[in-house]
């Protein structure tokens, strides 16, 4: 999701595919929680298509961008596969109420400490309207506890692309403990049906520009399937 509470492909890889889960586990856009690193794990499987499915490694644990096949994370429940940056570690977070999945993607040097910003990528249940009224109904007062509120509001609504999909590009607001005065996001509904939010944020405008670039690079490698 941008902002907000955030290619290569190969006949055989080793891919994390994300899927459903419960509970919730605070994102660091979404109330802040830091992370320490732990070490990479993924699991290999023979697959003829970029978007097949393998076990994916466990909750909350922290893989580096490099170990992963490509530098690919690839979701087959899902349909899409997107890029994870250099000298960056990637992390799949229980999904809070609302969210079918939740994890980000933070710089490495940032990993033992709060860090000055982050993209964070999250799928959500489709409602069935239009996209910007699916962002509509998702805005509600600060602090709600509703599985509905993502944003407390929104602005800057443009329409864009990405994967050939419709998407549109909009700032949020979200209040909560050390969160930063403004997020930035896109959102595009994936084929398979569910709505695709990438975000990122920054804490400081020195690091505002390198966090986008990073955003807009990743936005830039998704693809998406509906088999």
């Amino acid at each position: 999701m941008v902002g907000g509470r955030l290619t290569k492909l190969l006949a055989i890889a080793v891919v994390m595919a994300l899927g459903p889960g419960c509970g919730a586990a605070p994102s660091l856009g979404q109330g802040g929680s830091t992370a320490t690193p732990a070490t990479p794990s993924a699991t290999t499987t023979p697959s003829p298509s970029p978007l097949a499915s393998a076990s994916p490694p466990p909750v909350n644990a922290l893989v580096k961008c490099e170990d992963l096949p490509k530098q690919t994370v690839t979701s087959a429940t899902f349909g899409f596969s997107i890029s994870c940056p250099t000298n960056f570690t990637w992390e799949t977070q229980n999904p809070p109420p609302g969210r079918l999945v939740l994890a980000r993607t933070v710089d490495d040097k940032y990993l033992n400490g709060y860090p000055p910003g982050q993209v964070e990528i999250s799928v959500a249940m489709n409602s069935g309207n239009n996209l910007r009224d699916w962002i509509a109904s998702h805005v509600g007062p600060a602090y709600s506890e509703a599985a509905t509120h993502f944003w407390d509001s929104t602005s800057n609504l443009t329409d864009s692309q990405i994967a050939g999909q419709p998407a549109v590009d909009f700032d949020y607001v979200f209040q909560g403990p050390e969160a930063p005065p403004i997020f930035h996001a896109a959102a595009f509904v994936l084929p398979k049906g569910s709505v695709f939010v990438i975000d990122w944020w920054a804490s400081s405008s020195d690091y505002g520009p390198a966090i986008a670039a990073v955003a807009q690079s990743m936005i830039a490698s998704i693809q998406v399937s509906a088999s």
